[in-house]
């Protein structure tokens, strides 16, 4: 762990006294300062600078320095974990910053304008609904750059959140996908006690068993509607050299997709199937949700890894981020707070409670090692994901996503759902194509210019 720098002890020592009151309006001045804290004047113009940047306080030229009275001591704090998590969490962030006051919630609300503009940070899910700029500040690329650099962290995690050249999220913790199954309703159905990693064909098998039974359901429809569709399209890509892949699925791999959801959610859709209930054999499921849905499980379960087809598995991953909203008076004391949750400490708690895997890797690894978790595969599974998320702009996901969630809702049939996907994947591909002849025109401008043309 660093030494702290002493104009950054000095620093909290001033902040301490802002908080207790000690100054009000006026700052003492540099020498008056260096005096009491025994310390030379630019150890304390330093710390002065710091806490100007931060908008705790005012320097004005030729007056002095003076605290901020729109600076305000509660930092409040919008998180998707337990009572548990949020409560440690609480601790932590109250002893590393003793002088600001955390409100932290974890209420479920609706993701509309007021829920992003309610709080000073705010974490969600890897996937963003509206426009990063709209609601968000965006991180120093210094600070994203320096974890994408960092071999301490699963540094890949880092690259995303993209829009505009700014990057907006910090990821605390990731899972891959993986398949929960029903050990008992599994067993009854191919006589068989064990259950390991199942290719695409065995579903397939599996599947043709169970088509005439009407107690018995492949899938549930309870997992995220979205991401169902995006595995079976996934699944029929053949060649993920690198991350690419996902930016141009070529069109007979869009349909096979399409064509493999549909053999497993033909006869489930529009019939609100829940695992819970014991009537299907499988759901998808996250290491970050296995805590909370196991507890509904009356029955015996087991995790297995996502399928293959082809000897090929992308598998992309669901992660919660931090974001700092516009709203927030403090912005360079919330990048601070955010940087810590990627520290030992908070990672720790998320390890504790193996709640997804931390990507502070020591944290990730000393959580590993539960059977009820089932660490070796999702651990295992790491080595297939991908983070690139361009397969639909944002403005195209969205409507996907309302689309599929149309579907699984039974609002439409599957015709029709496909039809509108088919029409997005063909806007997309006209996008794709535009931008390709944008940048011929470049080469073609820059080579009759006699300009080297350097493909950036």
């Amino acid at each position: 762990m660093s030494v702290p720098n002493k104009y950054s002890i000095i620093e909290k020592k001033i902040l301490n006294d802002i908080h207790s009151r000690v100054y009000t309006d006026k700052i003492p001045s540099e020498r008056n300062l260096a005096k009491k804290y025994m310390v030379n004047p630019l150890t304390i113009r330093r710390a002065l600078d710091t806490l100007a940047r931060k908008k705790i306080l005012i320097r004005i030229h030729g007056s002095g320095t003076y605290v901020n009275p729109t600076c305000k001591n509660e930092i409040s704090i919008y998180l998707t974990n337990t009572d548990e998590i949020c409560g440690k969490i609480n601790t932590a962030l109250q002893k590393k910053f003793p002088h600001l006051d955390f409100h932290i919630t974890n209420l479920r609300s609706e993701r509309d304008e007021l829920f992003y503009q309610s709080h000073d940070i705010l974490s969600d899910v890897s996937y963003c609904p509206f426009e990063y700029d709209k609601y968000f500040l965006p991180f120093d690329p210094v600070i994203i750059q320096k974890y994408l650099d960092e071999s301490r962290y699963y540094s890949r995690a880092f690259n995303i959140h993209r829009e505009n050249g700014n990057y907006y999220g910090l990821p605390l913790i990731l899972s891959p996908r993986a398949l929960v199954c029903n050990k008992d309703l599994l067993c009854s159905v191919t006589g068989k006690s064990s259950h390991h990693d199942l290719e695409f064909d065995d579903l397939l098998v599996l599947n043709d068993i169970i088509k005439e039974r009407k107690d018995i359901y492949f899938f549930d429809t309870q997992f995220q509607p979205k991401t169902a569709v995006l595995s079976f399209i996934y699944l029929n890509i053949k060649t993920p050299n690198d991350e690419s892949c996902l930016e141009h699925i070529p069109p007979e791999v869009f349909e096979a997709g399409l064509d493999d959801f549909w053999t497993f959610y033909k006869k489930p859709l529009g019939q609100g199937v829940d695992f819970t209930k014991g009537n299907s054999l499988f759901s998808f499921i996250y290491r970050q949700n296995i805590r909370v849905r196991s507890g509904d499980f009356p029955f015996s379960w087991d995790i297995l890894p996502a399928p293959a087809k082809n000897r090929v598995k992308i598998l992309t991953p669901a992660s919660q981020s931090l974001f700092i909203s516009k709203r927030t008076g403090n912005t360079e004391i919330c990048r601070e707070i955010c940087e810590y949750f990627l520290e030992p400490e908070i990672q720790g708690i998320f390890a504790e409670y193996k709640y997804g895997i931390p990507v502070y890797k020591s944290a990730a690894l000393s959580s590993f090692g539960s059977t009820n978790f089932r660490d070796d595969i999702f651990f295992s599974e790491m080595s297939h994901l991908r983070y690139h998320y361009s397969f639909f702009e944002k403005n195209l996901m969205n409507i996907f996503i309302a689309r599929c969630n149309e579907l699984f809702a039974g609002e439409i049939n599957f015709p029709d759902f496909r039809s509108a996907v088919r029409e997005l994947y063909n806007i997309h591909e006209a996008s794709i194509r535009g931008g390709r002849m944008i940048e011929d025109q470049k080469y073609k401008t820059n080579f009759g210019s006699a300009l080297l043309f350097t493909g950036e």
